[in-house]
């Protein structure tokens, strides 16, 4: 049927869309963390480094696992793509769709 591939591909031209989004804004914090913990660091006191170094790897850390979350999350949502597609085109815009899965993302998150 040409209006569930004319609503697959807005659902996933949006979808890929939030995650560029979401993949760049992750990086530019990454940058900016290294950034920051590279101008910050001449300023730290020696008996401090260690403690300060360890704060902003596990600022790095917790920004990779959010990548990875996301991205094995966006997979996930791949995989289903077709069918969320199919049984919600007659009822739903593909960015209602899309808002609703990031209503639950963050339902999940707050949980």
């Amino acid at each position: 049927m040409q209006t569930v591939n004319i609503h697959e591909q807005r659902y996933t031209e949006l979808a890929y869309s939030v995650q560029n989004i979401i993949n760049n804004s992750l990086a530019v914090l990454a940058l900016k963390v290294d950034e920051s913990k590279e101008e910050l660091m001449p300023y730290v006191p020696a008996a401090e480094r260690q403690r300060v170094a360890d704060h902003f790897a596990q600022m790095k850390q917790e920004q990779q696992l959010i990548h990875s979350a996301f991205n094995t999350l966006m997979n996930l949502g791949r995989d289903g793509e077709r069918e969320i597609v199919q049984s919600a085109v007659d009822l739903r815009q593909p960015e209602e769709i899309l808002m609703d899965h990031l209503r639950s993302m963050q339902t999940l998150r707050e949980a």
